[in-house]
């Protein structure tokens, strides 16, 4: 009986692959669930416990959550190197889109703690809180550019090129996007200066017959 021993020591390596990935996704699943279990059930308390109100924010629970989510993808690219009969190409792949990923969670961390941020300033008055000063325009800045780094550097990431060479690229995009986005932007700079002069704040009166506008400020966007 003929044995074709090139044929399977290929389908050997094919199979040690796969379980090496199938290990690596798993991996990845129970450090999620240990990292998931020790924020929300040591963490978590912890924070409960204390009174100071950086920490409240810091460690918010949608913080803590979005925490946990990002260990997979740091497990996958720590990790695919290191499985065995793997093509270089394959593990390339995996280790960009798992770098993408990452970004794409950390955007999401720091926007959770923007929005951290923001409620605790609404809540820090209580029932006084309202007539503060919105921050919410500042928020919704800092959002905006965590977005557009976030995209940046996440595609930089999947067609593993430098986020300076696509930087250099939207000088040309940039006339585009201003007429695109002209109304948006307007908008968007009218609620940053209406917070930073503190020219309006929420509870006050404003009539505005023009526009049928008569009546309280409940929210400045």
């Amino acid at each position: 009986m003929n044995f074709d021993i090139p044929w399977l020591m290929e389908q050997d390596n094919n199979v040690q692959a796969l379980v090496g990935l199938l290990a690596m996704c798993a991996l990845a699943y129970v450090a999620r669930w240990l990292v998931h279990t020790l924020l929300q059930q040591g963490v978590g308390r912890w924070v409960q416990a204390m009174q100071g109100r950086w920490a409240q924010v810091v460690l918010h629970r949608t913080v803590l959550r979005r925490l946990s989510q990002i260990v997979p993808s740091l497990v996958i690219q720590t990790t695919v190197g290191l499985i065995p009969h793997l093509p270089g190409a394959a593990v390339s792949i995996i280790r960009n889109v798992a770098v993408a990923v990452t970004v794409l969670h950390v955007v999401r961390i720091l926007m959770a703690l923007l929005d951290a941020v923001q409620e605790d300033h609404e809540r820090a008055g209580g029932a006084s809180a309202a007539p503060t000063r919105s921050i919410k325009s500042h928020i919704q800045l800092g959002k905006l550019a965590l977005m557009l780094i976030g995209s940046l550097v996440i595609i930089a990431a999947l067609i593993d090129r430098s986020p300076l060479i696509l930087l250099s690229g939207l000088g040309a995009m940039s006339a585009v996007l201003l007429l695109v986005f002209k109304d948006t932007l307007l908008s968007f700079t009218a609620g940053l200066q209406l917070a930073s002069n503190d020219m309006l704040r929420v509870g006050d009166w404003i009539e505005m017959p023009q526009l049928g506008a008569d009546g309280d400020v409940i929210d400045i966007a």
